[in-house]
């Protein structure tokens, strides 16, 4: 799955240089590569209730969208599968908080290989995600670092929340043997780090 992983964009991050496909977690500005002439893949795969109206340059990529309950063919034998938060409710014990999902989690099948892509989280996820990872059982997650941000914002209590949390729950996965890759920005914890690219 690495070798699959750096063969794709995530978002507006790399970690193999640039690419012929790309998957996007969520429709806001920062993590869209259809924005700000952003786009460097000639083919972007979007989840279906993220789907575009506005696509800035369709002469240089082929926007796709995949419905989250049938997956879709991402890059050669690997698959694709967005979940959203009303699919986190067909696995036991596994629920969204409040209903909602910041972005949609991917997860990549290759046979019996998996790995995860997690575009963004917010605060009260963290623990959820764990419990996701438990059932998917994957050899790699992907998950965003942050820093300090403001009260409030991706429903933080304070501006450290997140930051510590994803960094405990990147620590637990790695004792399960799981390889923890970091984006944006360059954690203690990342096994390696997928690089924006705009």
């Amino acid at each position: 799955m690495k070798k699959f992983l750096k063969s794709i964009q995530l978002d507006r991050w790399t970690s193999g240089g640039l690419n012929n496909t790309g998957v996007v977690s969520h429709c806001h500005e920062d993590h869209d590569p259809t924005v700000q002439k952003c786009i460097f893949v000639p083919k972007v795969i979007f989840v279906h209730d993220f789907h575009y109206k506005n696509v800035k340059n369709p002469t240089r990529t082929s926007v796709r969208s995949v419905d989250p309950r049938r997956g879709r063919r991402i890059k050669g034998n690997v698959y694709g599968y967005p979940f959203l938060a009303r699919d986190l409710k067909r696995a036991p014990d596994i629920e969204a908080p409040d209903g909602y999902l910041h972005a949609a989690w991917w997860v990549f099948r290759k046979g019996s290989r998996t790995a995860v892509f997690i575009g963004e989280l917010d605060a009260p996820e963290v623990e959820v995600m764990l419990k996701f990872v438990e059932k998917i059982k994957p050899e790699i997650v992907v998950l965003p670092s942050y820093g300090e941000m403001k009260d409030g914002v991706h429903r933080t209590q304070y501006p450290e929340e997140l930051a510590e949390k994803i960094e405990k729950a990147a620590g637990e996965l790695k004792k399960k043997g799981i390889e923890v890759w970091a984006h944006p920005i360059t954690p203690e914890w990342a096994d390696e780090v997928a690089q924006r690219l705009c």
